[in-house]
């Protein structure tokens, strides 16, 4: 009786070696005309990674711009509230006063100074602004609030005035303290840090400036107008009319030119914004071509791919066919 040889395990195994190949093959292709995506990347970019790279380090870049512009837009919408809130505040104020005083009816005057003399909290409160956990006003520094306490700045007001014997004097140690690069608001009223004087940028092209900080000059004299007339309010010169009327005056002819500032502020920052938008559609365009471009590379050809499909299935088919009558030989021969 024979019995099975060397060569024939040793056929058995290349056989079966072939039909896990071919298989393993089979099931690749199969996946490739479904996915449409190559399984073996490497081979299909005969293992030039460079391209391939490139294009995933622009898109990673441009996923970074993204967010500084999903973060920047937040920003800017949450400045411009505030600048409409401020502008709502300050319009036809300064003029409104200014009549009452010309109409010399100490009684409408004291009314509209009552009606607005909550303005300096209003305006503190707007300048502290905060979203999420980003003070937008407080340049550099986003974790601390610009400004103290409105309360806190007029009683140090309060002090600094204590000693003004007219209402010349009384205007003046006021818009020292505001303005001076040394003075009370600097030392005892601002919190936050210094401006972010590095452009931010937003696209490959594309860079922005970030907000103002509550110490821009706008902001500092919409807060001095609203405080005189706050401690006026308060019953500053209250036995006189005269100095009453002066401080009245410099608050309102003050807020006539901090509205026309804050305008333009509000304008540069509808530019920023408009920057942001236009970089967003830019970077939208880009990374359609961008990604069109990694798949490409990264595709399987669906006709070389059901070519190659269907040769596997036939030489698979081929070997099955081989097998099979080998095993009735070789059990032919067995039972001889």
């Amino acid at each position: 009786m024979s019995h099975f040889g060397i060569g024939d395990l040793a056929q058995n195994v290349l056989t079966k070696q072939r039909s896990s190949t071919l298989q393993a093959n089979l099931l690749r292709l199969t996946d490739e005309l479904s996915s449409g995506r190559v399984k073996n990347l490497g081979a299909a970019l005969k293992g030039d990674f460079g391209t391939l790279g490139l294009l995933e380090r622009q898109l990673t870049l441009h996923d970074g711009y993204a967010e500084a512009r999903a973060s920047m837009d937040l920003k800017f919408t949450g400045a411009q509230t505030a600048y409409d809130a401020l502008l709502s505040k300050t319009n036809g104020l300064g003029a409104s006063l200014l009549s009452a005083i010309g109409l010399q009816q100490p009684g409408l005057l004291e009314q509209q100074v009552q009606m607005v003399s909550g303005g300096f909290d209003e305006v503190v409160r707007t300048l502290n602004t905060r979203i999420g956990d980003q003070y937008i006003f407080s340049g550099v520094e986003v974790g601390t609030p610009p400004l103290l306490d409105s309360e806190v700045i007029l009683a140090n007001l309060r002090l600094a005035t204590a000693g003004a014997s007219d209402a010349r004097q009384f205007i003046q140690t006021i818009d020292d303290w505001f303005l001076d690069s040394s003075g009370g608001f600097a030392t005892s009223a601002y919190q936050g840090g210094a401006e972010q004087t590095v452009p931010l940028k937003v696209g490959e092209a594309k860079v922005v400036k970030d907000t103002a900080t509550a110490a821009a000059l706008p902001f500092k004299q919409t807060l001095k107008e609203f405080a005189k007339i706050a401690l006026i309010a308060e019953g500053a010169f209250a036995s006189q009319m005269q100095d009453r009327n002066m401080v009245m005056t410099s608050a309102a002819t003050g807020l006539l030119a901090a509205h026309d500032g804050l305008v333009l502020n509000a304008a540069d920052l509808g530019n920023q914004q408009a920057r942001v938008d236009l970089a967003a559609t830019q970077a939208t365009a880009t990374k359609t071509v961008l990604n069109e471009a990694r798949a490409k590379l990264r595709e399987a050809d669906p006709f070389e791919t059901a070519t190659k499909l269907q040769a596997v299935q036939q030489q698979l088919e081929s070997l099955y066919l081989v097998t099979s009558r080998n095993a009735r030989l070789s059990l032919a021969e067995y039972l001889r």
